[in-house]
């Protein structure tokens, strides 16, 4: 994703989470030197808006360059980030190692090459090399790609975790989520990200993960996971095509509707999925999942930015309860034809009940998307029972599905669109037998907008892609 678009106002993200859980620092205060004297990492969820003010914008960039800046002398960050493209990540990590911070970082290998250049990660990747001299082996920093999966045959290294050994005097910090270390995830991106402080376990399982990425070799086991209740990470690729340890799929499997002691107020499971991109078997096995709760009674919304035209079909056909409620989280304000503000979670909530608990809270997050290309590529995907950051993840989609971001200027008829002042009465070329644009602002992958005055062919999709 190169290029940047401008800022639109918005609705000022009211939801911004600010978790903050109580603390534990255990450990010597001489761990921590003058870098992160006082500093903490905050625990739990945050979000961004690409909407409203900086602050609001860059809230997780912001928390990440906050681990990193106070990364203390002999302390170790790993990396793992589909795309590193930001001038300000880069000067931060470069710092860290000027301070006496390792610093190891992945990226995968499709956002620098010859077609698609990277100044910021060259710029990384010979800076840290350059700091390495007369630096002992083990203490040695490096940036690297993947060629496709770091730790499968196919797919990509869509990973994206930050490990801190310290920083400041917060331990052992893991945070993962859906935000790539760019600019365009905190301008062009609705993101999550999820951190852990001073947990052992999920901390030394993250670690060795990362250390198997960074041969970029297949591993004989690659869907492993660790649970340290209420918590489980999670990490993809699957060694079938089926992803059996899909745990979005699991956990619909075993939602009932009716019975819910935590659910809405007429005591059904309430579910919302905001899965980015949902398409190929997987997409549509969890369509027709999320199809067949709906008609049974629970309280479903979807917030998406791809769907495939036969998911969508499943959805909005109309069944005894209706349509699924669904929202395209996608917008183009500048009227160039192209989605350049859109949304990238990929999370599930449930409260209510699943199997046997009428009492259930489930979250499910990361960076993997509800497609086949995630069943074989790198990715992170955590399961939560917390009930708060369960309540706090709904609470953001709950907001966002009922102040979605706006498309300006949108004209909708049978076969032509207005994407804004710049292609007035645009043509559009669509999949074969496909409607172009549906009455919910749906509009199908493989569709392709028409300027009629320049003749330039437009992908409204062109800057989501696979991030």
């Amino acid at each position: 994703m190169l290029t940047r678009r401008r800022v639109v106002s918005g609705c000022a993200l009211v939801l911004m989470s600010l978790v903050a859980a109580s603390l534990v620092w255990t450990g010597s205060p001489q761990a921590a030197d003058a870098a992160g004297a006082g500093y903490h990492v905050t625990p739990g969820p945050i979000f961004n808006s690409a909407s409203g003010p900086n602050k609001v914008k860059y809230a997780i960039n912001n928390h990440i360059k906050g681990a990193i800046n106070h990364a203390p002398h002999g302390s170790t960050i790993r990396i793992m980030s589909w795309n590193i493209m930001s001038r300000a990540a880069t000067d931060t990590l470069l710092r860290a190692q000027r301070r006496g911070v390792r610093v190891l970082v992945l990226m995968d290998a499709s956002n620098w090459s010859n077609d698609v250049p990277n100044p910021q990660f060259k710029r990384l990747k010979q800076g840290l090399a350059r700091g390495n001299k007369g630096r002992a082996a083990n203490r040695k920093s490096a940036a690297k790609v993947c060629q496709g999966s770091c730790r499968g045959r196919t797919g990509s290294a869509h990973s994206k975790m930050y490990l801190f050994s310290w920083s400041g005097r917060s331990p052992r910090v893991v945070m993962e989520g859906s935000a790539n270390f760019t600019l365009a995830a905190a301008t062009n991106q609705w993101n999550d990200l999820f951190t852990w402080v001073n947990n052992t376990k999920i901390y030394n399982f993250a670690v060795s993960i990362f250390g198997q990425m960074w041969h970029d070799r297949k591993v004989a086991n690659p869907w492993q996971s660790r649970t340290v209740s209420p918590f489980t990470l999670a990490f993809s690729p699957e060694s079938g095509n089926r992803f059996r340890g899909d745990p979005v799929t699991k956990t619909l499997n075993a939602v009932k509707c009716t019975g819910a002691v935590h659910g809405n107020a007429n005591h059904h499971t309430v579910i919302r999925f905001f899965p980015d991109v949902m398409r190929g078997a997987r997409g549509l096995r969890n369509a027709r999942q999320l199809r067949t709760l709906w008609n049974a009674g629970c309280d479903v919304r979807i917030g998406y930015t791809v769907m495939s035209y036969k998911a969508h079909q499943v959805l909005t056909t109309p069944g005894k309860r209706g349509k699924v409620p669904i929202r395209h989280m996608a917008v183009d304000n500048n009227g160039d034809g192209q989605f350049d503000k859109y949304f990238h979670l990929k999370s599930l909530t449930v409260n209510g009940v699943i199997g046997g608990n009428r009492a259930a809270y489930r979250l499910i997050q990361g960076s993997s998307n509800a497609s086949g290309l995630s069943s074989v590529s790198d990715e992170n995907i955590a399961t939560i029972t917390k009930p708060r950051a369960v309540r706090r993840y709904q609470q953001h989609m709950n907001y966002w599905y009922n102040h979605a971001p706006k498309v300006s200027g949108r004209v909708v008829t049978a076969r032509t669109t207005t994407m804004g002042p710049g292609l007035r009465n645009a043509r559009l070329l669509t999949p074969q037998g496909r409607p172009a644009v549906a009455p919910d602002g749906y509009i199908a992958p493989g569709t392709k907008v028409v300027d009629p005055i320049t003749g330039r062919v437009v992908d409204p999709y062109a800057l989501v892609d696979q991030d």
